[in-house]
C-alpha cells in the first residue's frame, strides 16, 4: 500500500505501550484474521477502564495512537516525544486524585508519574536494546523453506492465512532438494504482517534459509490475487516475487501457478532442476477448503470439530489421501483408536498414498500402518511384528529427512506409546515422554503433543510435570477443550481433593471422561479419580461411553479398573465370563487367581474356555493366560492338552490366531515342564521365547513365572529384564501389580534402590483402598519403604 508512512509505525508503538499499560493486547482471544479486522474497524477498550490508576493523559495519548484514521493520530515520533515529555515532567497542572474524588490541584500522585516514566523509559530501552543487540546467526538451511502465513483481509479468504501455508509449503517440498518446515511449527512461530523483515526474523526461528511471504487480496466479487516473494533468509534479499490473477473458486489452481512461479524464480539463482508440484491430493475446491478448516482446529486439539470439516472434505472427495488421513486421526482421538472407520479410513488413506510430497507421504504411510497395528493387535494376526518394525523404520526415515519437523517426533511419541515394546524396538515410559518433549520444543502449540504426557508424567510419579502438561495443553486447544479442563482437575486431584470433582464427571461428556481414562491408564493414582470417572461414566450412560464403545466394553472397562485398585469383590461379583471383552480376559483370570470368585466358578469357567480354544482368539489366549493357575494344581493332564492342541494349530490354524499360537505355544511347554517338576527345562524354554512377541497384557502371568525361575537360579539382573518388558494394551490391571511388586522385591536384592522405592510405591498407592485379600501385599510395599527409607542413600 504506498500510502503506508511513519503513522502505522505509531500505531504499532500504541499497540505495544497498550499492553505495557494494560497488561492486556488491545484485542485479544481470535483468529488471526479477526484479529486483522478488529485492528482495522473497532476501538479498544479505553485504558483508564482496564488500569484505572494510570494517569489521564497518558491513556489519552496511547488511545490518540490507535486512532483508526492515520490522520487522528499523532503525525510524527517528535509530536509523541513531545507529548510524553509534558507527562513525565512534574508540574503545577490539575490531576485527577489518585483514588477518585475532586481535582487536585498542584499535586501529582508520584504512582502516576512513574507509571508514565517507567513507560517512556522502556520505550527508549526497547529501541535501544533493539538497535545494539546482536543474536549470535542462525544456522541456516539453504534447502529449507518455510512459508509464512500470508496476509488476508478480505474474510471471504480468511482460511488461506494460514491455508497457503499448508498448500504451499506441500507445492515446494521436494522440489529438487527442497523440504519444508512442518505448517504447525510455522504458525506457532510467526510475528508481525507478511514482509521481508518478519520473514527474515521466522528463517532465524525455524532455520531455513528461504522464506516465501506475501498477500491475498480480493479484487472483485469473483477474482483474487495473490502477490508471493521468496527471501533468503540471511540476508533478507528478495530473491524472486510473483503476483498472479485468478477466479476465486479456482484458488486452488491459482496457488499450483504461484508455486511454479516462485520455483522458477528459484531457478535463476540456483540449481533446483525439473521439478513436480505434488500439492494435498484434492480433487475439489470445497473439499480442499474445508480440509484445511480441519486443520487449523486439529493443531489446537479440537477434534470433535476438526472431524465434521474432514468428514466433509471425504464426503465431497472419498480420494483425498490426507483428509482420510486425518478423519482416521480425529476420530482415533475424538471415539476410539480400535474403532472400526478409524481404521477404514487409516489404511484407505495408505492406499491412496501416491503422488504426495515427500513429508506428506511418510506420515501418511506411518499413519496406515498405525492403524494396521491397531487392527491387528485385537486380532492376534502373524504380521504384526513386521508391521511395526516397518512403522519404526518410515518415521526414522521422516526424522532423518525432516529433523525439526514437530509432527514426526510427535508421531514418533505415539508410535512408542502404543507400540514401542519388544527387543530393539522397546522403549520406556521416559524415553516415550522424551520424544513428545522433542515435538514441544519444536512447537509448544501444538496441542494434540500433550495428550499422552500428562499420563506418561503420573506415571514417572512426576505430578507437577503432568499438570504442567496438561495446563499448556489448555493455553494451546480450542473450544474442544472441556475435556482438557476435567483431565486437568483429575491431575490435580491425585495430590490434592478438588471440590466438587465427582459432580464434574456426572455432567462431562463421554469423550472428557475417556480423556480421563486414557491419561490415569497406567497410573497407580492413590486418589481413585480414574475409577470414579468410570463409575460416573457407567452412571450416566448405560448404552456405553469409552470411545464411544458398547455397555459390555464399558462394564469390563469399570471391572478391570476395580480389580487393579484391589476391589475384587466388586470387580468379580455376578461377573458373566460369555460376556467379556478383549479389555475384561486379564480381569477374570486375576478374579480367579487372587480369590475373587469361588474357585469352582473359575474352574468351570477354564473348562468352557479350553472347550473354545483355537475357534476363538479371546478364549485361546485367555487359556494361555490363565496356565498359571493349571501348574499351580500340577495339572500337567489339562496344560498337556494345551501343548497338543498348540502344536496342531500352529500347522493348522486360521491366519488370526497364528500370533497366538506362535506365543503361547512354547509358553504351554514351559508351563508343562514346570508342573512335571522339571525346572530347568522350563526355563530354558521360556528363554527361548523371543521378547518380541508378547503383545497383550495377557503375557503378565508368563512374565511372572519366568522372572521366579531366574531369580531362583541367582539371575536377578535377568529377573529384572523380563519384569521390565512392555506389551501393547496393557494398562490398569491386577496382574500389572504384582508385577511390579515382584519387580520391587528383585531391585531391592540388587541395591537399586531409587527403582525399588518407586515400585512399592506403586503398589502402595494403587490398593491402598483395597479388599483385605489384597492388603498383605499393601503391608509388604510399606514395609519395604519404610525399611529402604532409613537405609544411606
Amino acid at each position: 500500500d504506498p500510502s503506508v508512512d511513519q503513522r502505522t509505525d505509531l500505531y504499532s508503538l500504541g499497540v505495544m505501550a497498550y499492553e505495557l499499560l494494560t497488561g492486556h493486547p488491545p484485542f485479544e482471544g481470535r483468529s488471526a484474521p479477526q484479529l486483522a479486522v478488529a485492528h482495522m474497524t473497532q476501538a479498544p477498550e479505553e485504558i483508564a477502564r482496564r488500569r484505572p490508576g494510570v494517569p489521564p493523559q497518558l491513556g489519552a495519548l496511547v488511545m490518540r495512537l490507535l486512532a483508526k484514521r492515520p490522520a487522528d493520530r499523532p503525525q510524527t515520533a517528535d509530536e509523541v516525544v513531545r507529548a510524553l515529555g509534558e507527562i513525565v515532567t512534574p508540574s503545577g497542572e490539575t490531576v485527577a486524585a489518585p483514588s477518585g474524588g475532586a481535582p487536585q490541584p498542584g499535586v501529582r500522585s508520584r504512582r502516576r508519574w512513574w507509571i508514565g516514566a517507567g513507560v517512556a523509559a522502556i520505550i527508549v530501552l526497547g529501541l535501544a536494546v533493539g538497535r545494539t543487540r546482536r543474536r549470535p546467526a542462525a544456522v541456516l538451511d539453504e534447502n529449507l523453506v518455510a512459508v509464512a502465513p500470508f496476509d488476508v483481509l478480505d474474510q471471504r479468504f480468511a482460511v488461506w492465512h494460514e491455508g497457503l501455508v499448508d498448500v504451499l509449503s506441500r507445492d515446494l517440498d521436494g522440489a529438487g532438494p527442497l523440504r519444508i518446515v512442518a505448517p504447525s511449527m510455522v504458525v506457532s512461530r510467526w510475528r508481525g504482517r507478511a514482509d521481508a523483515p518478519s520473514a527474515q526474523a521466522l528463517g532465524q526461528s525455524t532455520g531455513a534459509g528461504l522464506v516465501v511471504f506475501g498477500s491475498v487480496v480480493g479484487t472483485g466479487r469473483d477474482s483474487v490475487r495473490i502477490n508471493a516473494a521468496i527471501a533468503d533468509a540471511r540476508t533478507g534479499r528478495q530473491l524472486g516475487e510473483v503476483d498472479r490473477r485468478g477466479a476465486a473458486d479456482r484458488i486452488d489452481q491459482l496457488v499450483d501457478s504461484v508455486a511454479v512461479s516462485l520455483l522458477n524464480e528459484l531457478n535463476r539463482t540456483r540449481q533446483i532442476g525439473a521439478f513436480r508440484i505434488a500439492g494435498l491430493g484434492a480433487k475439489s475446491l470445497p473439499a480442499l477448503k474445508s480440509f484445511l478448516q480441519g486443520e487449523q482446529l486439529y493443531r489446537r486439539a479440537d477434534y470433535d470439530s476438526a472431524l465434521g470439516y474432514y468428514r466433509r472434505a471425504v464426503e465431497l472427495d472419498s480420494t483425498f489421501p490426507l483428509a482420510l488421513r486425518r478423519t482416521s486421526e480425529a476420530i482415533g482421538w475424538s471415539a476410539n483408536p480400535y474403532d472400526t472407520l478409524a481404521t477404514v479410513y487409516g489404511l484407505r488413506a495408505g492406499a491412496l498414498n501416491r503422488g504426495l510430497s515427500p513429508r506428506d507421504s511418510l506420515l501418511t504411510a506411518a499413519d496406515s500402518q498405525i492403524y494396521g497395528l491397531f487392527n491387528l493387535s485385537t486380532t492376534g494376526d502373524s504380521g504384526y511384528r513386521a508391521l511395526q518394525r516397518r512403522l519404526f523404520q518410515t518415521l526414522g526415515t521422516a526424522i532423518t529427512r525432516y529433523p525439526t519437523d514437530p509432527e514426526a517426533w510427535y508421531m514418533l511419541g505415539d508410535a512408542r506409546q502404543h507400540f514401542g515394546f519388544g527387543g530393539d524396538l522397546e522403549s520406556s515410559p521416559r524415553q516415550t515422554l522424551e520424544t513428545f518433549d522433542r515435538a514441544i520444543a519444536l512447537d509448544s502449540t501444538f496441542a494434540p503433543a500433550y495428550e499422552h504426557p500428562v499420563g506418561l508424567a503420573l506415571e514417572l510419579d512426576d505430578q507437577a510435570a503432568a499438570r504442567r502438561y496438561a495446563r499448556a495443553m489448555l493455553r494451546h486447544s480450542g473450544s474442544g477443550a472441556s475435556g482438557v479442563r476435567l483431565m486437568l482437575a483429575a491431575v490435580e486431584n491425585d495430590s490434592h481433593p478438588v471440590p466438587n470433582l465427582d459432580r464434574m464427571f456426572d455432567s462431562a461428556s463421554a469423550q472428557a471422561l475417556s480423556d480421563v481414562h486414557l491419561t490415569f491408564w497406567n497410573v497407580p493414582d492413590s486418589a481413585e479419580t480414574a475409577l470414579r470417572a468410570v463409575r460416573a461414566a457407567v452412571r450416566g450412560r448405560p448404552d456405553g461411553w469409552i470411545y464411544g464403545t458398547d455397555s459390555l466394553f464399558t462394564s469390563n472397562a469399570l471391572r478391570a479398573w476395580l480389580a487393579a485398585r484391589g476391589h475384587l469383590h466388586e470387580a468379580c461379583r455376578d461377573f458373566d465370563p460369555s460376556q467379556l471383552r478383549w479389555v475384561g480376559r486379564s480381569t477374570y483370570r486375576d478374579c480367579g487367581l487372587l480369590g475373587g470368585m469361588s474357585a469352582d466358578s473359575f474352574a468351570s469357567t477354564l473348562n468352557a474356555w479350553l472347550a473354545a480354544f483355537g475357534k476363538s482368539p479371546l478364549a485361546t489366549a485367555s487359556v494361555y493366560a490363565s496356565l498359571d493357575w493349571w501348574n499351580g494344581r500340577r495339572d500337567t493332564t489339562a496344560i498337556a492338552q494345551i501343548v497338543r492342541r498348540s502344536e496342531a494349530l500352529a500347522r493348522t490354524g486360521d491366519r488370526p490366531l497364528r500370533q497366538l499360537i506362535a506365543l503361547g505355544t512354547p509358553i504351554a511347554q514351559g508351563y508343562l515342564a514346570l508342573a512335571r517338576g522339571d525346572s530347568a527345562d522350563a526355563l530354558r524354554r521360556f528363554a527361548a521365547i523371543p521378547d518380541t512377541l508378547c503383545s497383550g497384557g495377557w503375557c503378565e502371568a508368563y512374565q511372572l513365572t519366568f522372572a521366579t525361575l531366574r531369580s531362583a537360579r541367582g539371575d536377578d539382573r535377568g529377573a529384572v529384564a523380563v519384569l521390565e518388558r512392555r506389551s501393547s494394551g496393557v494398562g490398569a490391571s491386577a496382574s500389572g501389580v504384582l508385577v511390579r511388586l515382584a519387580r520391587a522385591r528383585v531391585r531391592e536384592r540388587l541395591h537399586e534402590r531409587d527403582d525399588a522405592i518407586g515400585d512399592y510405591r506403586y503398589v502402595a498407592a494403587a490398593w491402598r483402598k483395597g479388599d483385605p485379600e489384597v492388603q498383605p501385599y499393601v503391608g509388604e510395599a510399606k514395609a519395604a519403604l519404610a525399611r529402604l527409607a532409613a537405609e544411606p542413600r
